[in-house]
């Protein structure tokens, strides 16, 4: 099963003015979030979960019992509200806190500490219900997970922000290895573009001169995704605008046959 996160470009703002503190302590927060369910992913045919942020939600104040620049600590009082708000709703209650040093990761405090408030949750909430997990490490890069059972929580694949600009971060903690083919994008942009890349999912709408070049070149970039989208054929009067199409003619017949090379879908 994979996982991944959609923030609204809205919400990382929020969460960078809750939780960045002048003294370097950590902080939290609370955040609920919508989830899609997609049983068949329409490009990888795997089950997939999409968590994608709703609302951001400060802890009360007089929750909060102690923050040093190692721990952050407050009573679950308003947490057992947003996990009835959650129910009402149909959403997925989560939490969010800050590594402001730094540390790239969740650690096994942070892990002790959410499978209490998991099991919180399934208490509240029944046996299907489910935790987010999301930590800012530093000033501005993002990591997530989500509880699905008491076994574990299983890494958010990639968190993408969407807004005036896109951000993607690949947040898997063992990227499968890049192709020696895009050796030299690695060295010219560093080797995380050719994972954003390879995970982006790009749909090209019209295939004539503009479409079919722009596919071509997406496919030679790395992007592992793409969706082609153009009822017209391939004939004599738009041949010469499709990229990637040549004229041939069969060897026992002379009539011509118009085809593509290649298919950036093949990918």
């Amino acid at each position: 099963m994979h996982v991944d996160l959609t923030l609204l470009e809205r919400h990382r703002e929020v969460f960078r003015s809750l939780l960045a503190r002048d003294d370097g302590s950590e902080a939290a927060a609370y955040v609920l979030c919508g989830l899609s369910d997609i049983r068949a992913d329409p490009w990888s045919r795997q089950h997939r979960l999409r968590l994608t942020s709703f609302e951001v939600l400060p802890i009360p104040q007089a929750d909060e019992v102690s923050s040093s620049s190692q721990h952050v600590t407050w009573s679950t009082g308003s947490f057992v509200s947003l996990c009835r708000r959650a129910a009402e709703e149909g959403m997925v209650p989560g939490i969010i806190h800050s590594h402001p040093r730094g540390f790239p990761t969740f650690s096994p405090q942070d892990d002790r500490n959410e499978r209490d408030l998991f099991q919180l949750v399934r208490n509240r909430n029944g046996d299907d219900a489910k935790l987010a997990s999301l930590l800012l490490v530093g000033d501005d890069s993002y990591r997530a997970r989500l509880w699905v059972d008491e076994h574990g929580a299983i890494d958010c694949r990639a968190v993408r922000t969407v807004g005036s600009r896109l951000f993607f971060e690949q947040a898997a903690a063992d990227p499968e290895p890049i192709d020696d083919v895009f050796d030299r994008q690695a060295r010219a942009f560093g080797s995380v573009l050719n994972t954003v890349l390879r995970e982006l999912r790009v749909g090209v709408v019209g295939c004539g001169g503009t479409g079919s070049a722009t596919a071509m070149f997406l496919a030679r970039l790395g992007v592992g995704h793409i969706a082609l989208f153009d009822e017209d054929i391939v004939e004599v009067s738009n041949l010469n605008r499709l990229h990637g199409a040549r004229r041939a003619r069969r060897q026992d017949d002379a009539r011509p046959v118009y085809r593509r090379a290649a298919r950036a879908t093949d990918r």
